[in-house]
């Protein structure tokens, strides 16, 4: 995870310097799927070898993260053409579109008396040769089953009309490689592929200063293909290298501006 967060800032800055979407954290209803003992010993099996068959992969190719941290809601989600992030009650957004790039800043800019909120919209032309990709899918860490250490079948369940596999997963730590953690996922049982983790985790608190020392992690990892954008009527012109510093400077202000994310993302 810390490398996901930094390339993602990595990538936005060097666009920069070289030139209200989000889903609810809702676990929905289950209701009860009914199959045998004798096809739920077939899936336990079947599961053992899963992640390192051709049938494995995730259903997108990117990310969306929905996760608490403490109390404070955190969401990222990145694709090759957009990338929004939520921090508490701040939302920024930057899509491209049509041979242009928009950025959407909602936010509060400032501190103590001086804060001013700001909601926004931004659009420049993207000059020839530029390519502010946001993320590359590669970036997905769960797309390499290789990386899990086990996976054990648990239950069969129906969400929303579709019928999922939960498993227990255990692989390194998003939060720290050299733990080992143990994610739910959701196995779309007609396709095979990874519909979504759950996290419910701990990590110590960054910010020494913190009555608490550690940090409760909870929520949920999708995966998606794209992040459905609508051009928006009352956009600004600006230069191309200003939009993308501005957007850069501003994604990293509100990162660091929550010390314990700050820290735990790296």
């Amino acid at each position: 995870m810390k490398k996901l967060i930094a390339a993602i800032l990595a990538i936005v800055m060097l666009a920069g310097l070289t030139a209200c979407l989000s889903e609810e954290n809702i676990f929905p209803d289950t209701d009860d799927t009914k199959i045998s003992a004798k096809e739920k010993e077939k899936r336990a099996e079947y599961y053992k070898t899963w992640a390192a068959s051709e049938d494995f992969g995730t259903e997108g190719q990117y990310l969306s993260m929905d996760l608490l941290f403490g109390e404070t809601r955190f969401v990222m989600q990145a694709t090759d053409t957009a990338m929004v992030m939520i921090l508490g009650d701040s939302e920024i957004a930057m899509y491209q579109k049509d041979g242009k790039v928009y950025s959407h800043i909602n936010a509060a800019m400032g501190e103590g008396e001086e804060s001013t909120a700001v909601d926004e919209w931004s659009v420049a032309t993207i000059p020839e040769g530029e390519n502010p990709s946001m993320m590359d899918a590669a970036e997905n860490e769960f797309q390499d089953g290789s990386d899990f250490g086990t996976v054990e079948y648990v239950d069969t369940i129906k969400q929303n009309g579709k019928t999922y596999d939960v498993l227990n997963i255990t692989g390194d730590s998003m939060f720290d490689e050299d733990v080992p953690q143990t994610y739910k996922g959701y196995v779309n049982a007609d396709t095979h592929k990874l519909s979504y983790v759950e996290i419910s985790t701990t990590t110590d608190n960054p910010d020494e200063t913190a009555e608490n020392k550690a940090v409760a992690v909870t929520g949920t990892i999708r995966f998606i293909d794209k992040l459905d954008f609508t051009v928006p009527a009352n956009a600004t012109e600006m230069e191309y290298d200003e939009l993308t510093m501005s957007f850069a400077f501003t994604l990293m202000a509100l990162m660091f501006s929550n010390p314990a994310i700050a820290g735990v993302m790296g």
